[in-house]
């Protein structure tokens, strides 16, 4: 039995998968508004709980965009930062006149969602310009941004209401005023970016379930075996060469004879091109022989354990479309008559002379044509050989 999954390295690899995705929540980028509500609460002087705030908020951004990689998710950092910066003029200009400190505040969340809502109304245009200057693989994260100022946005106006309501409700003479001031002004702004953060994983869990249900995921290997990560089988397809993959191939045998169709039309490696009716990826936390017996299931419509498969050959294949690992493996049988007879399988048995002289017509698959010498020495000649 081949095996490429080392337990060890998946489990490290999901952790940090985890702790990345935890990360990249550009509801983080709202923290340092909730870490104003609170020293706004503790802290006698409004300018020290300012500025502390808008320093986390350049702090944030310079993480995001420095070690991240990624200056997109650090647009919620800039929102919340130039809120709170207009809210420190403000502090500044009006220190004198305001004797009503919870204004500050309210201010800060108003100038966060006029932010967001103009964010959300130049969406078209800050997408082109965005993705104009960056790469594609940017546009996941400003989908990311968009999203959580769509959850954040209508949370911060339901708060703002209630503090109004509460602001004619309540006066300083009502025994609970301090009370309701520390819950309305710093407990629930700050309870808002938590609440925010769990809607928005919930939300985005929910909304990408069926789709992770469906996706079939690939490791990363090295040209060992070693894997180092998966991918989304979809997203690799589309990225070529960029990632190496494992790929089970199983060659065909009756008699000296190879088994050989045309790949699919539409098949994103050598379509048309004849090769074997076994191929299959090996899917992430698979192991080689599950794919094998998948492979052949898929094609036989029959129990993989009626019939024996050999390992053959480990090689690394790589060209502008593709690269993978590809571990070939022989399925040998005594009679065609054992082959079912549906669409699945729709070509024939090809000698050794017939493989040979249409090689010149270059109509077979590159791994095939790799891979036919030694299939050749090895599987259809070894009798030969062995004499």
């Amino acid at each position: 039995m081949v095996s490429l999954i080392n337990l060890h390295t998946i489990r490290a690899y999901m952790l940090r998968k985890r702790y990345i995705n935890s990360i990249l929540n550009p509801v983080i980028g709202f923290f340092p508004f909730m870490l104003y509500a609170i020293l706004h609460a503790v802290m006698d002087k409004e300018q020290s709980a300012l500025l502390l705030s808008l320093a986390s908020c350049i702090v944030g951004e310079l993480i995001f965009n420095i070690f991240l990689k990624t200056r997109i998710l650090g647009i919620s950092f800039i929102i919340c930062g130039l809120a709170i910066l207009l809210t420190t003029f403000i502090w500044m200009i009006g220190q004198n006149y305001i004797i009503y400190t919870n204004f500050y505040i309210i201010i800060c969340e108003i100038f966060i969602v006029f932010f967001c809502k103009s964010i959300s109304i130049c969406k078209k245009y800050i997408t082109f310009y965005t993705l104009k200057k960056k790469n594609l693989k940017q546009r996941p994260f400003l989908n990311r941004v968009y999203f959580a100022i769509s959850i954040i946005q209508p949370i911060f106006i339901i708060h703002l209401l209630c503090a109004l309501s509460c602001r004619f409700l309540f006066y300083p003479d009502n025994q609970f005023y301090d009370t309701i001031n520390l819950i309305i002004y710093s407990i629930f702004p700050a309870f808002n970016v938590v609440f925010t953060l769990i809607i928005y994983e919930s939300v985005r869990i929910k909304a990408f379930e069926p789709r992770f249900k469906k996706e079939e995921w690939l490791p990363i290997v090295s040209d060992k075996g070693e894997v180092t990560g998966k991918i989304a089988k979809s997203v690799s397809i589309n990225m070529k060469n960029r990632y190496m993959h494992p790929v089970v191939r199983v060659a065909l045998i009756c008699k000296q004879q190879i088994y050989l169709q045309k790949r699919e039309h539409n098949d994103s490696f050598n379509p048309d091109k004849f090769d074997y009716p076994f191929e299959k990826f090996v899917l992430f936390n698979h192991q080689i022989n599950i794919a094998v017996n998948n492979s052949i299931a898929q094609v036989m419509n029959c129990d993989p354990q009626d019939f024996e498969f050999s390992f053959l050959l480990k090689y690394v294949f790589n060209n502008e479309n593709t690269k993978r690992l590809i571990f070939l493996f022989v399925l040998e049988i005594d009679s065609e008559d054992l082959l079912p007879n549906n669409h699945k399988l729709n070509g024939k048995f090809w000698s050794i002379k017939q493989i040979e002289d249409s090689f010149s017509d270059n109509i077979f698959c590159d791994c095939f044509e790799l891979e036919y010498e030694y299939v050749k020495n090895k599987v259809l000649l070894k009798d030969r050989n062995a004499g």
